[in-house]
């Protein structure tokens, strides 16, 4: 028989309001050490739990499989199910369908499975009202969730050796001695539609505490359980069987992930602010893109670029400080590529960046390209600029500057949108330091950062980029070469730091001859005849709108032209000067002209002394 102790769905004020990553229930008592801490949501009844964030730059690392007991809980006054046991089985845990197993063997490059077994269905006395209680005209959590749970829990307790669920120790065997006496992960699933869908009349998924004792003693002890989830097992037609969606959601709670958005006005989706919208099943990722009525029967999308990092899953790119460089990113569906752009010395904000293509459970994302959210773990410290929307810990950088993935519906907010994505053909594809969007902290401080350019070649995006605080002039890192006599025209951009600037060239009147330097607020430009054989350094001071100063040192290599020895020798005597020699007595004695000295330094230079 299972026994209760004390449920974390406990009745008590919300202390403050947020995304889920840091808000509590007063007087919440603490969940088994296995279990993610939970959290209330923000807008949402007291009974409702929700898993806190990671703490700032934790990784919660998923690696092998874990294995969810799934129970099957009637009402007292459900119809008899139309969907078997092993039907439910098949529809979450496939493993050559779309299905939960399927969205986290693809979400963790192959390197985590979530399995599974369903329990027969049992019949509890707690009433379809009861459970779910009534909001708006759908279901939400009713007054005797609490014992809809454990009595479902008590009733499969005969059928179900829960010892054979505690299997988180090391040696992959259950209830071994080196399990922790838990059940790893538990879902609880009922028949009618649930109250996320429109008009259902079910219980609203969730992820919730849990503490029960069930009689079948392992190795220390009663196995216990110490949080649940909950989904229908009927589509929102009121008739399909489940798809793996919500599911993937709620157990994306189980496993340390939060919501990636926040309740606003209600529960309903049209009255959050979604922050991540539709790219990833954290935020909206099981209700559909756009705007207006939807069910949870879309997607699930995949895992955004934060869960990847948190549960160990991204091949994390950390950008230095660089100017004008140009890193790849390869599709994060099949590679988890993610790049780290911080926007401030601490690294408590900054920009993630990834590669999304349409392909797998991505394949109903609005668009392909890159998507660029703005991750700040002090957000709570911050407040917002004028006409802005409030900082939020997580949440997509818009393309198009529109600020709707954090509006309500009523505001003219959406739950994503192609032109949310930066790279699309007519669509912005660079992030500057002004204007809206920017990569201005939260703090509405000018950072460094730009994102020049976002382009795409050989199946990955290519990000060019500057994070360097120090201006300079963006040239290569090393000299770059002229042939003597002919001419050299180039531009470098001046960036780095925060615009605008001040640029001079230190070094002007060393210059050799036939060079100009010419500068225009932004970027350099040198022209050069190459007159003079040898390196031409060319030093640049930029100052830039905070008084930081950078010097760089553009060097220009003028290396001999292939002249024809016989000729030369016969224009030291009077003949004609062979075309492209002008330079030589530049880069020889300096007389004015041609002679044989001019020649002999030229045939040094360049090895030649046995040609005639």
């Amino acid at each position: 028989m299972a026994t209760a102790t004390a449920l974390c769905l406990i009745p008590a004020p919300v202390t403050g309001q947020g995304q889920g990553d840091t808000i509590w229930i007063e007087g919440l008592r603490g969940l088994p050490a296995h279990v993610p801490a939970a959290v209330a949501t923000a807008a949402g009844p007291p009974l409702v739990v929700r898993t806190m964030a990671t703490p700032p730059q934790a990784m919660i690392r998923r690696e092998g499989s874990m294995r969810v007991l799934v129970l099957l809980g009637l009402f007292a006054d459900s119809g008899e199910p139309r969907f078997s046991p092993r039907d439910i089985e098949t529809a979450l845990f496939d493993p050559f369908a779309a299905s939960v197993r399927t969205f986290y063997e693809e979400a963790s490059l192959g390197t985590f499975s979530v399995q599974g077994f369903v329990a027969p269905w049992v019949r509890t006395s707690v009433t379809l009202l009861e459970a779910a209680g009534s909001q708006d005209g759908h279901g939400f959590v009713g007054e005797r969730i609490r014992d809809f749970v454990e009595e479902v829990v008590r009733l499969s307790d005969a059928s179900i050796d829960y010892r054979q669920f505690d299997n988180d120790g090391p040696d992959g065997i259950p209830n071994s001695g080196d399990d922790d006496g838990w059940l790893d992960a538990l879902e609880v699933e009922f028949l009618e539609p649930a109250g996320s869908c429109p008009g259902g009349p079910g219980i609203w998924p969730h992820f919730a505490g849990l503490d029960v004792e069930t009689d079948d003693i392992g190795v220390d002890g009663p196995i216990r359980i110490g949080a649940y989830f909950t989904e229908s097992v009927t589509g929102c037609d009121g008739v399909s069987i489940q798809t793996p969606g919500t599911v993937a959601h709620e157990f994306g709670h189980r496993i340390g992930l939060p919501d990636y958005y926040r309740i606003v006005d209600g529960i309903l989706p049209s009255q959050r602010h979604w922050n991540i919208g539709c790219f990833g099943v954290m935020g909206a990722g099981v209700w559909g893109c756009g705007s207006g009525p939807t069910g949870t029967d879309f997607g699930p999308t995949q895992v955004s670029a934060l869960a990847r990092l948190t549960l160990g899953w991204a091949n994390e790119i950390r950008v230095g400080a660089v100017r004008n460089e140009t890193f790849r990113l390869r599709p994060a569906l099949t590679t988890g590529d993610v790049l780290r752009i911080d926007l401030d010395p601490s690294g408590t904000e900054y920009l993630l960046l990834e590669y999304r293509v349409l392909a797998g459970f991505d394949r109903v994302l609005p668009a392909p390209g890159v998507l660029v959210y703005h991750r700040d773990e002090l957000w709570q410290t911050r407040t917002s600029e004028p006409g802005q929307p409030p900082p939020y810990p997580y949440y997509v950088v818009e393309a198009d500057g529109d600020f709707n993935l954090r509006r309500v519906e009523a505001e003219g907010g959406n739950r994503g949108e192609a032109s949310d994505v930066f790279g699309l053909p007519g669509a912005a594809a660079s992030l500057g330091q002004f204007g809206f969007p920017s990569t201005a902290s939260h703090s509405g401080a000018v950072t460094p950062v730009i994102i020049h350019e976002i382009s795409f070649a050989a199946g990955e995006a290519r990000v060019r980029v500057t994070t360097d605080p120090v201006p300079g002039v963006a040239a290569p890192p090393v000299a770059f070469e002229v042939v003597a006599g002919s001419t050299l025209a180039r531009t470098f951009p001046v960036v780095g730091g925060v615009g605008p600037y001040r640029i001079s060239v230190r070094n002007e009147g060393a210059l050799p001859p036939g060079t100009t330097v010419t500068v225009d607020g932004q970027s350099v430009t040198v022209e050069m005849t190459g007159a003079r054989v040898g390196s031409n350094p060319i030093e640049v001071e930029v100052e830039d709108a905070r008084g930081q100063v950078g010097i760089s040192t553009l060097v220009v290599n003028v290396v001999d032209a292939d002249l024809p020895i016989a000729a030369l020798l016969r224009a030291t005597s009077g003949g004609a000067v062979p075309e492209g020699a002008a330079y030589l007595d530049e880069s020889g004695n300096r007389n004015g002209r041609l002679d044989v000295g001019d020649v002999r330094a030229y045939m040094a230079r360049t090895a030649r002394w046995h040609q005639r």
